[in-house]
């Protein structure tokens, strides 16, 4: 059995004019407002410090399944990333389902070890969270689900923003207080993963055009996020994981414009991935 042994780098500080790969488009159209604050520079910093510092290495496995024993009781390891889809732990409005969360975490904290947090949405939107949501057929190009024809919601979606927070604001409020839980990465104008991607083929690059992509909506999502994260998780790491990684731009072509994330440094990460696969 393979399994995916990953090390997390983590740069401490503020995040500045780091490349989003989303589709290089723009349009003039209006701008949705949410009740989510957005972050500013005169945001109060509250650093985390103690057992909720991050660092070592970290098991990946596949959404949804379960860590291996071995793993906990190797001294090699610090801890495990969980990772599960929105749609699993919310199927209906009001309804939660946390065994597979609980039961990775428990386990994680009787063996001392860490755990990095990761639930999906995007393209693991449940139905009902879809409704009365603009949303578009795309090609998934990379992943687990390479291949495949998804349903997006619109990264910019005033409703679909507004679902995903209240149920990141839920998820706060049962893992921000567990110190095993040391990292949750930010996600929700995402597609098939936690990374900051977005379909980006000539198909979908037209599709996006029609659907009313503008870089200014693709942002102020972003930034309404990690808002609606930075309340939710006071006393946990929030990450971002760009895409394509600032460091290896150069293994993909360069984006014709690349968007540009402000944030302030707060208690943000950019999280760069390096894994091997192990037997």
């Amino acid at each position: 059995m393979q399994i995916r042994l990953a090390t997390i780098v983590i740069t401490l500080g503020l995040l500045l004019a780091c490349g989003i790969a989303a589709p290089p488009l723009s349009s003039a159209t209006s701008e949705a407002s949410l009740t989510v604050p957005v972050l500013t520079s005169t945001t109060p910093a509250t650093p985390v410090t103690g057992s909720k510092m991050t660092r070592g290495v970290f098991i990946v496995t596949a959404p949804n399944v379960a860590i291996q024993p071995v793993t906990y009781t190797n001294p090699a390891v610090d801890g495990i990333v969980i990772r599960t889809f929105w749609k699993n732990v919310q199927p209906a409005p009001g309804q939660f389902d946390w065994s597979f969360i609980d039961s990775q975490v428990q386990a994680a904290a009787a063996a001392g070890k860490k755990v990095i947090l990761v639930v999906l949405p995007g393209a693991f939107t449940p139905d009902w969270a879809l409704q009365g949501v603009q949303s578009a057929p795309f090609v998934v190009d990379y992943g687990f689900d390479k291949g495949t024809t998804v349903t997006l919601p619109m990264p910019w979606d005033a409703t679909y923003l507004e679902r995903w927070f209240a149920f990141v604001h839920v998820l706060g409020q049962r893992y921000d207080p567990n110190p095993a839980v040391v990292n949750v990465p930010a996600t929700g104008p995402t597609s098939i993963s936690e990374e900051m991607s977005l379909p980006n083929d000539p198909a979908a690059l037209a599709a996006w055009k029609q659907l009313g992509y503008t870089l200014k909506k693709y942002e102020n999502a972003w930034q309404q996020a990690l808002a609606a994260y930075v309340q939710a998780f006071p006393t946990t790491q929030i990450s971002l994981t760009f895409y394509p990684v600032c460091r290896y731009r150069t293994l993909r072509p360069k984006p014709p414009r690349a968007a540009t994330l402000q944030v302030s440094p707060l208690r943000i990460m950019d999280s760069t991935w390096r894994s091997r696969r192990m037997d």
